[in-house]
């Protein structure tokens, strides 16, 4: 897999797959709304449908019986009211977990959110999935109908491909008396203990976050849960055959999601098909390293200037990546004038954590904090030159159009702004410093429009809902930059939404026009 180059970007496989990924998160924000689409919340839906699965694990486990498996298995499948639906509540919140690893693996790839910072998430997601698959194999084994036996053979001679073991595994399953309780004691304990072994990994994945958020909103696992419980409830999946070690296993219904693989036994060795998985796993771990970018293209990490940081803690509180730590000042003659010794921690940035998104470039009130060339300061000079423009312009009203560069494709971004309507490109909305805004209404221009990603597709967690407080008053450094609400509008956009937005542009100049005289900003540049 090549690396990015900064002269053409992503190759046209992963544009590709962006573009049907910015597809599907259309179609489903039509549906469900920006704030419950489900492909926003890939990850934490997974961790939902992980803990639905353990939940009716638990429950279903009271009545195994490890010497008679498929028996036990058979006797919940008829009992329609205590056993059926919960068993396949349990069957279908695994398959869903997979569905939904699956996706957010993908998203996470395309976004960009594989190396640097995020390598240790992505490889402990590289853990997560493969201890997912373990689990679901033991616990299809553990019902010992034609599916099971299909599994634990085709198991035993993977492993017997590799040169780990005096004796064949495969032996084990010749005669039906050399799999007894013991046997389903080692699939029911793996079957147990992989999940909380899978906590610690959860754990370990999200130990970079400030907030992590594991569950997603009430309304989607509520909604979700209902959905698969109905699912359960009108067509719980059947069941097979009891294995039979002596016949020809008849495996019923094969669930794909987790045994893909049985496919590739009828046409390739168990030696290469156990190679071609370790080699597709390995490959998947690597990641961080084949397809990281160039050095040229990626983003310098945030940097602060001690000597004027203030120590008011809100760029530490605001960090989404816990990149931002608070520590004693630099002592007297290291960055300090001379009788000028701080009383208070400043701000430090941690550069290998940070993944510069500059939301901390909007939480300084002195503007010292941030990417190079992306501070509140480097801002300000932006826009001043906006404001200048504004001053010779003769269309009114003037209108500055700050633009998240993830939200809207570079032809869309180009199509909302002209000679009256002067872009402005950032790199995540969550950097906009409230007190630009307020500049730029107060020197020149007539509104600012904001198109920002949605809050919950915020490719950097917290960005679009901070602009959002910001801008209201409600989270600091917003309260002192006192913007006028009525001269600013703020729109959540998606990739296609440039019909929506041209005529949320129409309305707002509507506004502006309509806007009493004294509420207008004074023309010219300062």
């Amino acid at each position: 897999m090549p690396k990015h180059n900064p002269a053409t970007g992503p190759n046209r496989a992963t544009r590709t797959i962006a573009q049907a990924i910015t597809w599907l998160d259309k179609g489903f924000s039509r549906v469900y709304g920006a704030g419950a689409n489900p492909l926003y919340h890939t990850g934490p839906l997974a961790i939902w449908m992980l803990l639905v699965a353990v939940i009716t694990g638990v429950y279903l486990v009271f009545f195994y019986e490890l010497s008679h498996p498929f028996e036990s298995v058979a006797w919940l499948q008829s009992q329609p009211v205590w056993g059926r639906w919960i068993r396949a509540l349990h069957r279908y919140s695994s398959d869903g977990a997979v569905v939904l690893t699956t996706l957010h693996v993908i998203r996470m790839f395309v976004q960009g959110r594989r190396w640097g910072p995020r390598m240790m998430a992505w490889l402990s997601g590289g853990l997560l999935l493969a201890a997912l698959l373990l689990v679901g194999w033991t616990g299809f084994v553990m019902v010992w109908d034609g599916q099971g036996q299909l599994i634990a053979v085709a198991g035993a001679r993977l492993l017997d491909s590799l040169p780990l073991f005096t004796e064949p595994v495969g032996r084990g399953f010749v005669k039906p008396e050399l799999i007894g309780p013991s046997f389903f004691f080692i699939n029911l304990f793996l079957h147990l203990a992989l999940p909380l072994a899978m906590t610690g990994l959860l754990w370990w994945h999200t130990i970079r976050l400030s907030r992590p958020g594991w569950f997603p909103p009430r309304l989607l696992m509520w909604w979700s849960l209902g959905a698969l419980t109905l699912l359960s409830v009108a067509a719980p999946p059947g069941l097979a055959g009891k294995a039979d070690l002596l016949g020809v296993p008849s495996p019923g219904e094969v669930d794909l999601f987790y045994n893909f693989w049985l496919l590739a036994g009828a046409v390739v060795s168990p030696g290469w098909q156990m190679a071609l998985w370790v080699g597709l796993w390995l490959a998947l771990m690597a990641v961080p390293w084949l397809s990281r970018p160039w050095p040229a293209a990626r983003r310098p990490e945030s940097w602060v200037d001690q000597r004027h940081c203030d120590g008011c803690l809100q760029c530490y509180l605001d960090c989404p990546y816990n990149a931002i730590r608070m520590v004693p000042p630099p002592s007297e003659g290291v960055g300090q004038s001379p009788g000028r010794q701080k009383d208070h921690d400043v701000a430090w940035v941690e550069t290998r954590l940070c993944v510069s998104c500059g939301i901390c470039s909007a939480s300084c009130s002195p503007m010292v904090i941030g990417p190079p060339g992306r501070t509140g300061r480097d801002q300000w000079h932006q826009a001043a030159a906006l404001a200048k423009k504004a001053a010779s312009l003769d269309h009114r009203p003037a209108i500055a159009v700050i633009l998240c560069a993830n939200a809207l494709s570079p032809g869309e971004r180009a199509a909302l702004t002209g000679p009256d309507r002067l872009g402005w490109q950032v790199d995540c909305s969550g950097e906009i410093h409230p007190q630009t805004v307020a500049y730029l209404l107060a020197h020149g221009l007539d509104g600012v429009l904001v198109a920002a990603c949605p809050p919950a597709g915020c490719q950097n967690r917290e960005g679009s809902r901070y602009l959002e407080e910001r801008l209201s008053g409600r989270r600091d450094p917003g309260q002192k930059a006192k913007v006028d609400p009525l001269r600013v509008d703020l729109q959540w956009a998606e990739s296609g939404d440039l019909p929506r937005l041209k005529a949320a542009m129409a309305g707002f100049e509507t506004r502006l026009r309509e806007l009493e005289s004294p509420s207008k900003p004074k023309r010219g540049h300062p």
